[in-house]
């Protein structure tokens, strides 16, 4: 397959080959290539510095983006992308700037799902960020609150719910899911 290997395991050298070959199938817009690629970094870059290393978790964002670029694939984005969100509060904390751009695309993937109370809380939570961190007035909030306005108005109507009524609490557990269940693996 190309990627060095010892023991079964991905070696430094192969990882670094794996993201070239992922690059240039991105260049072929060869998705799924690119994503097998990636996944063979990941695992190298896990395996020797952990899912919380920041380039782990910028892998996995590559990773989400590509897959929400397969049609099929936005349930695996979306699983990406709250991992990414989770990693990256684990690393930086609930209210870093970094987080919104992933909580959008969060919110996309959920979209695409059909999953409008889960987009909801994404973009709310990627527009309290902004609006905490540039002011309500800027333009990355104010197209934020439009966007989440947009989705209130589109969201049907068995899917409301308390959905307009509450925006996400960033300092709640990430580990508890909407049910107030323990998320798998917490």
């Amino acid at each position: 397959e190309g990627v060095s290997r010892e023991g079964g395991q991905t070696t430094a050298a192969g990882a670094q080959l794996a993201l070239k070959l992922a690059e240039a199938c991105c260049e072929l817009k060869a998705w799924g290539q690119a994503e097998s690629a990636l996944l063979t970094t990941i695992s190298y870059h896990e395996e020797t510095h952990g899912c919380c290393d920041r380039r782990t978790v910028e892998l996995w964002l590559q990773v989400a983006t590509l897959r929400m670029r397969q049609h099929g694939k936005y349930s695996q984005a979306a699983a990406d992308l709250q991992h990414v969100v989770t990693m990256l509060t684990l690393l930086h904390g609930s209210h870093d700037e970094r987080l919104i751009t992933p909580c959008e695309q969060l919110c996309h993937a959920h979209l695409m799902l059909g999953q409008w109370t889960q987009a909801r809380a994404a973009l709310g939570r990627a527009h309290g960020l902004a609006a905490a961190r540039y002011g309500a007035d800027s333009p990355t909030a104010m197209r934020l609150a439009q966007v989440v306005r947009s989705i209130d108005e589109q969201m049907p109507e068995d899917a409301r719910g308390d959905a307009l009524l509450s925006e996400p609490d960033p300092d709640a557990d990430i580990f508890t899911q909407a049910d107030g269940e323990v998320a798998p693996g917490a």
